[in-house]
This record gives C-alpha cells, sequence and structure tokens, in this order.
C-alpha cells in the first residue's frame, strides 16, 4: 500500500525535474520574450510549429551541403526558441532541444535530453528518440546502442536508418554475418550513396570481392545522379570522388588477396583512376571560381574586369555556358571596348 501511494509522486517529481532541465542544457541562446512572440502576426501556431520543425530535424539527416544545412539549422534553432515560450510544456522540446545539441557538437547533452524525452509518453513511442539514442551511442558503446536500435525496430517496420544502424553495432560487435544483412535490408528498403557504402565495406572486411565491387558501383552510381542533378553544389562531386575512391581500393585489395588481376578489372581499374583525375580537376575548378567571386569583393575596377574574363572562361571549361555568357555580359555592360569579352561572348552564343 504504501508503494502504491509513492509512486506517483515520485514521477511527479522526476517530470519537474525534467522539465527544468530544458533551458539548463541549452545551448546559450536567449529565447524570445513573449512579446516578441505575440508581436509577430504571421507567426504559426504551436501546433503546426512543432511540424514544421520535426520535419526540418528529420529532413536535414539526408542534407550534405553545408550551406543548406546551416540555413535549416537556424530554422530549427528559431522555431525551438519559439516554442520553448509558446509550447513550454511540450516533451517534444526534449527531443528537438536533442537535434540541436547533437548537430552543434554536444552529444552528451543530447544524450540526457533524449533520455528524458523516451521517459514521455509521446517519447517511448517515438522510433526517431530511439533510433537517435542509438546513433549518440554506437560510435562507443555499441551494446547500448544495440538495445536503441532495436526499441525502435519494436516500433517501426524495415526502417532504413534504424536497419543500418543495428548493420553498424552488429560490425563492432563483431557479428559480421548479421552485419551484412542489416546492411542488405538497408540498402534495398533505401538504396542510397551511405547505404550502399556500409554494404561495400561489409563484403570487403568478408573477402567477398565480386559482392563488395557490386555494392561500390551501385553507390557510386548513385553519387553520380546526385551530382547530375546538383551539378553546381561541389560536395556532391566530393561524394563521387570519395565513392571512386573506394571502388578503386576495393579493386587493389582483390587483388593483393588473390595475386592476379583479370582483364575486366585492369580496364575498370584505369577507367575508374581516368574519372577520378577528370573529376579532381573539376573540383579544382569550382574552388577557383568560389576564390574568384571572392575577389571580386574587393577588385579595382581593371582587375574586377581580368576576374570576370577568368571565371568566363572556367565555366565555359566546365560546360556552363550559359553562365560564361552572363559574365561576359557583365564586363560588356560595364565597358563595351573590350575586345576579348565581346570576341569570346559571340563565339559561345554561336557554339
Amino acid at each position: 500500500m504504501q508503494l502504491t501511494t509513492i509512486k506517483p509522486v515520485i514521477i511527479c517529481l522526476t517530470t519537474l525535474c525534467a522539465w527544468s532541465m530544458i533551458p539548463a542544457i541549452s545551448y546559450a541562446v536567449q529565447a524570445p520574450s513573449q512579446s516578441q512572440v505575440d508581436s509577430d502576426s504571421a507567426a504559426p501556431d504551436p501546433a503546426t510549429r512543432m511540424r514544421e520543425a520535426l520535419a526540418l530535424a528529420d529532413g536535414m539527416s539526408d542534407v550534405t551541403d553545408a550551406e543548406v544545412r546551416a540555413e535549416m539549422l537556424g530554422k530549427l534553432r528559431d522555431h525551438f526558441l519559439a516554442l520553448q515560450v509558446s509550447a513550454a510544456n511540450d516533451p517534444w522540446l526534449f527531443f528537438l532541444n536533442a537535434q540541436l545539441l547533437t548537430l552543434t557538437g554536444q552529444r552528451g547533452d543530447a544524450i540526457a535530453q533524449l533520455r528524458l524525452f523516451v521517459q514521455t509518453r509521446e517519447g517511448m513511442t517515438s522510433w526517431r528518440a530511439h533510433r537517435d539514442l542509438g546513433d549518440l551511442f554506437v560510435a562507443e558503446f555499441p551494446q547500448l546502442a544495440k538495445a536503441s536500435y532495436e526499441k525502435a525496430a519494436q516500433l517501426t517496420t524495415n526502417e532504413p536508418s534504424v536497419l543500418y544502424g543495428l548493420s553498424k553495432c552488429a560490425a563492432k560487435l563483431g557479428h559480421r554475418a548479421d552485419a551484412i544483412d542489416y546492411a542488405q535490408r538497408a540498402a534495398e528498403a533505401k538504396p542510397s550513396v551511405k547505404h550502399w557504402t556500409n554494404l561495400a565495406k561489409l563484403f570487403v572486411s568478408d573477402k567477398q570481392w565480386d559482392q563488395a565491387g557490386a555494392a561500390a558501383n551501385a553507390a557510386l552510381q548513385l553519387a553520380r545522379e546526385n551530382a547530375a542533378n546538383h551539378s553546381h553544389v561541389q560536395s556532391y562531386l566530393i561524394t563521387v570522388e570519395a565513392q571512386q575512391k573506394i571502388f578503386i581500393d576495393i579493386l587493389h585489395a582483390k587483388h593483393q588477396d588473390d595475386q592476379t588481376t583479370d582483364h575486366d578489372d585492369a580496364l575498370q581499374l584505369v577507367s575508374l583512376y581516368r574519372q577520378r583525375a577528370e573529376l579532381i580537376r573539376t573540383i579544382i575548378l569550382h574552388d577557383t571560381l568560389q576564390s574568384i567571386e571572392e575577389l571580386l569583393l574587393t577588385a579595382t575596377a581593371e582587375a574586377w574586369t581580368d576576374l570576370m574574363y577568368e571565371s568566363a572562361t572556367i565555366l565555359e571549361d566546365m560546360g556552363r555556358t550559359d553562365e560564361a555568357i552572363q559574365k561576359l555580359q557583365e564586363v560588356l555592360a560595364k565597358d563595351p571596348s573590350q575586345a576579348k569579352a565581346f570576341a569570346m561572348r559571340d563565339r559561345l552564343k554561336k557554339s
């Protein structure tokens, strides 16, 4: 009877302590005042803002571009700070705070927030929260991570990120067959560069060379497709180059293991080396363009003209003809007497 009486009190006190930890653990940013929130008549209601914040947090895992991630992080932070005022008792604040803390490198505090969240009714049934705990544990505490991933797997079916996490745990714990099985299921459920690369590396560790090559090739093809759809974003090109390097390393490891190089592997290696060399050149050209854009901000009139012409030349070299023409148009708009810019623009328009 005494135990029945005391138990609810303990839960109540735990909950009160938990709520008090949100502002204490949050990273040093002042939440907006109530007057600031009220003054924004266009601000979404708390429920809408919470949905938008959770969608942002969920979407960031697939974003590789640094600028896009920084913009999303800023929006997520704004949502969180506003919700601290308008929905101060919503348990999902623990989850949002954990996302922000993870993204800003405060992993220990993120774990604390997620542990508080999974004690709430909402958190107990959130597979994402248990998966995120697994993600934070897996590098150093694979056994703890495994328990979190398994709880997530009970709450959702065939979720690729959970299968990927279970694969990482199994590999760290020495269960190679299980690691490969989970990795295959993750890649089949959601074909991605990350999932195929993980599977390729596991096949390498098991010396299954043909399977490793097939998985690496699948990752490379997806990376190329992503780069083709984001041709002006350097990070996608860097991912392709990294996948080429992985594929090359696999073919070399296969050769070292069996001491023979068959005809197809030899031709594929040569082709990959050539493609990688060309891609590295393209990445360097991207860096050069970025440097030119920075120099243009403080360039003298004469230097500005020459830099714009060089930029147009590089853009043409990269196959970005329309952008090259635009640069030349800007030069001629300032100084129509620039003969080489005039000649290059006309040549590009006719090509």
